[in-house]
């Protein structure tokens, strides 16, 4: 069966991250995908990580979320749209991942999401997103909402669903957050090793190089010796001879790239294996009730 669904690309990003030359990059990148607007929010907390989202707009003529919709062709017309969603959701990561490449070589700002609204109407999913560029499988995310839609855990009439669940998400970020402060605590105990070794090194140098001196006064040798000749090729190179200074810095980092953007926390960072398991359903009256979507029952 053929279908034509349509995508409208909305992203919104944390107002510290917002400017016009970004707007103007994203809006360029993406736009072979769907027609796209970006926008700006303020953040939750001025010195809180940052928050941006995209938001896919999708619409169909035809209903498709319950199998008895449109004349009971629903299973057929969703097999259709859950084909197209993949197809679009790799090509939205694609330009995700493209675009901060293309940027970072620039030593330009890139950006990161934190969170997709699938729009699908009647119901809209709201997906955290893993650190990194990219989408989830967004077509088995919406399978599985629907699958629970049909057997009728979840009721026709809710609003739609964030995943993972708050709770969840926050045990998570929790996870994440530890992992990365272990990380953080390891380099900086690796780089003290480094630096300990390296003042070692620079005394038994210092030391050699002491111990030639006394030799030679005492032979009254001209030659410098070569223990002290092999320790002072090690020095810092003077600024004369073309390197730099000692206490100088290169704005460009190992890789050679410069990037004049700010450094700022995201919501997402350390999230490498999102559980999607525990939802969040926002019912028709407005309340919200967790779900395991795995086995159907609610918590």
């Amino acid at each position: 069966m053929t279908i034509h669904p349509s995508l409208i690309e909305k992203v919104s990003l944390d107002a510290r991250e917002f400017n016009a030359d970004v707007a103007a990059d994203i809006k360029r990148s993406f736009a072979y995908v769907g027609p796209m607007t970006v926008g700006s929010h303020k953040p939750t907390a001025v010195d809180g990580p940052a928050y941006n989202e995209m938001r896919l707009i999708v619409r169909m003529g035809k209903p498709y979320w319950r199998d008895e919709d449109a004349g009971g062709t629903g299973a057929e017309l969703w097999a259709g749209v859950s084909s197209w969603l993949a197809a679009k959701a790799y090509k939205v990561s694609s330009t995700m991942s493209n675009f901060n490449t293309s940027r970072a070589e620039a030593g330009s700002q890139t950006v990161c999401y934190d969170r997709v609204e699938l729009d699908m109407k009647p119901y809209v999913l709201g997906i955290a997103l893993e650190e990194g560029d990219g989408l989830p499988a967004l077509n088995e995310l919406a399978g599985r909402f629907r699958a629970l839609l049909n057997a009728g855990v979840i009721p026709s009439d809710a609003a739609g669903v964030e995943m993972p669940s708050a709770a969840s998400l926050e045990a998570q970020r929790a996870v994440a957050a530890q992992v990365l402060a272990e990380r953080q605590a390891e380099n900086e105990a690796s780089a003290r090793e480094e630096g300990a070794a390296g003042g070692a090194e620079g005394s038994i140098c210092a030391s050699a190089a002491a111990d030639a001196d006394d030799a030679e006064a005492a032979l009254g040798a001209a030659d410098d010796g070569g223990a002290h000749d092999a320790c002072a090729g090690e020095a810092a190179p003077d600024a004369s001879d073309g390197g730099e200074a000692p206490g100088t810095c290169d704005a460009a980092g190992a890789d050679g790239r410069r990037d004049s953007a700010p450094t700022i926390a995201h919501a997402s960072d350390g999230l490498t294996a999102l559980d999607y398991a525990l939802w969040d359903v926002r019912l028709a009256d407005g309340s919200v009730r967790s779900l395991d979507s795995v086995t159907g029952m609610w918590l």
